[in-house]
């Protein structure tokens, strides 16, 4: 049978006294970061449990060692079928499992009541504290901060709430340079929905690397995917049925649709790159192995994640933020989907 690995197992791994490892761990303010990252990694290296028995005998009674992460979307499956959602739920957890905390989820709410679904989470008080997700928005978030909830946005935020999010704008401008570079003057660009807040971002990034190149991005055609495999693909149709004779490149606003566009253009006849570009936005796992490779901008989701997590945790211990605006870079992964056209103009 395994040994089970005690707080002074993690102590004498991280050369230093167990008082120290039980202050990360309760999430003191009187440890040095240096000192805190050291425990914390060696409590990953260990694969750590704290007993929670253990620690409600401490100082922290009043905390239940639970985060939750709200993603209030309606439709479940594109919640658990969205790549970047999970892995961002991925490095939520990651370091939440460091801390010694549990994550709860909810995934939707009901119309005109954006914390209904959650209500009995809320009322019971189960959780310390909350990671909201406002891709649709932030309806939700500011009734949490009401009710006493400390609160953290992953995304897009216009109030006051301290927000991490990936660095969209200029994720598309990179990406909007490298097919421009390539030769590339027509692009048709498949958006996601309006409501969603990384859109706007996106399609901001795409219009100053148009005017950046001397170009009129209002002319540009474009169609909406709703972020899924299907809409992309649909979104292609439309675009190929009216701009085909103009068109040398697709820009997705992320992977699902830029992977449904390059399944409609192949059925139809056309070679990817070779008589139509397509890049993507996100670097999920499957881009990388499509046929072609999918050319796209990695987002850091795990990072994001994890991030998000650490600043939450930073609030609820009182800590000061370096930041209330957390921005993770993005990176331009070129691939074989795109390639300079065969009709420069």
């Amino acid at each position: 049978m395994t040994k089970r690995v005690t707080i002074k197992d993690v102590a004498e791994h991280a050369g230093t006294s167990y008082q120290t490892v039980s202050r990360v761990l309760n999430n003191k303010a009187d440890v040095a970061a240096e000192t805190r990252a050291r425990v914390l990694a060696s409590i990953k290296a260990l694969n750590y449990r704290p007993s929670m028995a253990a620690r409600l005998l401490g100082q922290d009674q009043d905390r239940t060692f639970t985060i939750a992460n709200i993603i209030p979307y309606y439709d479940v499956d594109f919640v658990f079928g969205n790549d970047h959602l999970m892995q961002t739920l991925h490095g939520i957890d990651l370091e939440a499992t460091l801390r010694g905390y549990s994550l709860l989820l909810s995934t939707a709410h009901s119309a005109g009541d954006p914390a209904s679904s959650y209500a009995r989470l809320l009322e019971r008080q189960m959780v310390d504290g909350i990671i909201f997700e406002s891709g649709l928005g932030e309806d939700g978030a500011e009734e949490l901060v009401e009710r006493g909830y400390k609160v953290v946005i992953s995304g897009y935020t216009t109030g006051t709430i301290p927000c991490v999010r990936s660095d969209d704008e200029s994720g598309t401008y990179v990406l909007t340079q490298h097919l421009l570079a390539l030769g590339h003057r027509h692009i048709g660009v498949i958006m996601g929905p309006e409501s969603a807040m990384p859109v706007h971002a996106r399609w901001r990034g795409y219009e100053r690397a148009m005017r950046d190149a001397a170009l009129d991005p209002r002319h540009t055609p474009r169609a909406q995917g709703h972020y899924t495999f299907e809409g992309g693909y649909d979104a292609a149709a439309q675009l190929m049925r009216s701009h085909s004779y103009s068109l040398t490149a697709l820009l997705a606003f992320n992977d699902a649709m830029a992977i449904g566009a390059m399944r409609w253009l192949q059925e139809h006849g056309y070679a990817v790159p070779g008589d139509m570009s397509v890049a993507g936005f996100d670097d999920i796992p499957i881009a990388q192995y499509q046929t072609p490779s999918l050319t796209t901008i990695r987002l850091q989701s795990v990072e994001a994640g994890r991030r998000l997590a650490q600043t939450l945790f930073d609030i609820l211990d009182g800590r000061p933020l370096s930041t209330t605006r957390a921005v993770i870079p993005t990176e331009l992964k070129v691939r074989g989907s795109t390639s300079v056209p065969r009709r420069i103009e």
